[in-house]
């Protein structure tokens, strides 16, 4: 785990944006740092030592290539084994060799090949060309910077947007977005200027700073046939279900240093913690970390887990929060990012980096094996247009192709407007009215992509729509983004288990019966069926079925009666305020005036409009 960066400008010298990117990113990577020059070309390093402690340092070489690699490849030693039967011979016990010989002898069909997250850089030293290449889900990030007379890239956004400060502008759209989403999906960023690479994306750069090619070399949505009930017993996707997760948790605890595991008391964290206990040659520790407020707090669940488990647990109550914790941490998106779990995962990951480099994380089971209740909020909007029969949709869509303006959505048809409710910022009647910036989604090239990608999965089931939205989006814009900068910000990795092809692909087969019930009379949804199975030998049902908390913080306190109340007037009252550019303050005033009197608070939007004051 690292922060990479590198740059291509001819006729520029390289050593400024070397010099700036190790400042700004040597978070990522405390443990060394190092630079490769060729020309007017340049990579950069900071290392944080998992694997092969001393022979792995970067930017590695070999005779033809340089590389920059951030991640974790977890089938490296099969590919070694692939390369050595080819006559390749290694100097090291780490995966960045088996990256940089894979590309020499593979070229890019090594990027299909491998099973990790990872953002990588390669510099051909003969051609001076560049490739740069993300991992299939998006867990490590990746931006790069195309401007007229060169190109330059980094884990990170500030060191481009403090590089090329002069040459960037905010983006209305970006904004747009935020406001809508809570995040700025790829390949966006809040600057028009830098963008950021895709998940399973390829691109190749000229010697002379240009993208001369793009591609994906892996899409999560290839078509894949679901099994029946009468194919694949309960009782086998159980099983099956248990053995590839377990698989799926020994190769991410492949480290040289020592492995923890974040600790909540959900249960995907605690299912994650027990086979990492099963499989750890000692006692693993765990963390999480607990509020005051009792309904934000699950740290008896947490220490109860712990105790069942054996783990050696460290715990760390939050008591209060100060101005320069959420403006270290703001800071860090390089960009608006409005969801505020954030802060506790920056927490929990500062706890855990006290005492280990790695640790496991639950996160993708919600968004694999439908654990929110908006799923149940879109099975039951999308229930009529279930009813209606194939053919009947079919005649519907023809006829909508020729008279669009008569013809509109049937009855509950799957559309994004009713998927982004389930995430939205802020209400909808504010977004409408505030913004300063008249840009609407529906003209946005942002959300003509979102809009599209609904298109694209019409002819989906409806609820594996929702599935992969909230794959597509949630979880690769919101959740692995957030993990990845609260915990390198604290120089610790995370990996997540359940984020992996192999649970993916099997995930995707099996019935939704076996991942979620329904009950209709009164309507309750329950998700992640064989997931909570997957703990009722160990754990009792009223810890695995009691509702969902979230990773959830005493905001509304917070702001309106606590340490964060000045920094919300500040960006709301006065009159530098970097808001009125985008909102017109005089509503959103009255609006927490309004909120103010009657004693209800929205804290998201709260939250959302702080961080917005702080681009």
């Amino acid at each position: 785990m690292c922060g990479i960066a590198g740059i291509v400008w001819p006729g520029k010298s390289a050593q400024p944006f070397v010099q700036l990117a190790l400042e700004l990113q040597r978070h990522r990577g405390p443990d060394g740092e190092g630079s490769f020059v060729l020309g007017h070309s340049a990579l950069v390093h900071s290392r944080l030592s998992i694997l092969d402690l001393e022979g792995g340092r970067q930017p590695m070489e070999s005779e033809g290539f340089a590389l920059v690699f951030n991640g974790e490849i977890y089938n490296y030693p099969d590919l070694k084994k692939e390369l050595e039967g080819l006559g390749k011979r290694f100097q090291t016990t780490s995966d960045t060799e088996v990256v940089l010989l894979g590309f020499e002898h593979w070229g890019l069909k090594l990027l299909g090949k491998l099973r990790g997250m990872f953002a990588l850089a390669i510099l051909e030293k003969k051609t001076g060309r560049l490739t740069l290449a993300r991992d299939s889900f998006g867990i490590k990030p990746l931006h790069y910077f195309e401007g007229p007379r060169g190109f330059a890239f980094s884990s990170e956004i500030r060191p481009l947007s403090h590089c090329f400060s002069n040459a960037i502008s905010i983006d209305p759209q970006a904004l747009t977005a935020f406001l809508n989403l809570q995040f700025i999906p790829s390949p966006f960023s809040v600057f028009k200027e830098i963008k950021k690479v895709e998940a399973g994306q390829f691109l190749v750069v000229s010697e002379k700073g240009k993208i001369e090619e793009a591609g994906h070399f892996y899409s999560l949505s290839k078509p894949f046939k679901r099994l029946k009930a009468s194919e694949l017993s309960y009782g086998e996707a159980l099983n099956t279900t248990r053995e590839i997760l377990r698989e799926s948790v020994q190769a991410h605890m492949l480290a040289d240093v020592e492995v923890g595991t974040f600790l909540s008391g959900g249960i995907d964290s605690t299912l994650i913690t027990r086979y990492a206990t099963e499989m750890s040659p000692g006692q693993i520790n765990s963390f999480s970390i607990g509020f005051s407020a009792s309904a934000y707090d699950e740290s008896a669940y947490a220490q109860l887990a712990a105790a069942k488990l054996g783990t050696r647990h460290h715990s760390l109550m939050v008591e209060d929060i100060t101005v320069s914790d959420v403006e270290n941490m703001v800071c860090a998106y390089g960009e608006p990012y409005g969801d505020s779990s954030a802060i506790p995962t920056y927490f929990v990951s500062k706890l855990a980096a006290k005492q280990v480099k790695v640790a496991l994380t639950g996160d993708g089971s919600d968004e694999l094996f439908f654990g929110y209740q908006r799923y149940g909020a879109w099975w039951q909007k999308t229930q009529r247009y279930n009813e209606h029969t194939p053919l009947k949709k079919a005649y519907v869509k023809s006829l909508r192709r020729l008279l669009p303006s008569r013809y509109g959505p049937m009855a509950g048809e799957p559309r994004p407007e009713m998927w982004i409710k389930g995430i939205q910022l802020l209400p909808q009647l504010e977004l409408d009215t505030w913004s300063q910036v008249k840009n609407s989604p529906e003209k946005s090239l942002i959300f003509k992509r979102l809009f599209g990608f609904f298109e694209d999965q019409a002819h989906r089931e409806t609820m594996d729509i929702a599935r992969w939205a909230e794959l597509r989006y949630y979880l690769r814009e919101d959740i692995l983004t957030k993990v990845d900068i609260a915990s390198m910000r604290n120089s610790l990795e995370t990996r997540p288990p359940f984020v992996d092809p192999k649970i993916w692909a099997w995930a995707r087969q099996l019935p939704l019966e076996y991942l979620f019930t329904i009950q209709t009379e009164p309507f309750h949804f329950s998700g992640k069926r064989i997931i909570k199975d997957l703990l009722s030998d160990m754990f009792a049902s009223d810890f695995i079925h009691r509702p969902k908390m979230g990773f959830g913080i005493p905001m509304t306190e917070w702001i309106n009666q606590g340490p964060l109340k000045p920094l919300f007037a500040s960006s709301i009252y006065d009159s530098t305020s970097l808001l009125k550019d985008w909102l017109d303050l005089d509503l959103v005033r009255s609006w927490h005036e309004l909120q103010t009197k009657r004693g209800r608070f929205d804290a998201p939007a709260q939250w959302g409009i702080m961080v917005l004051s702080t681009i």
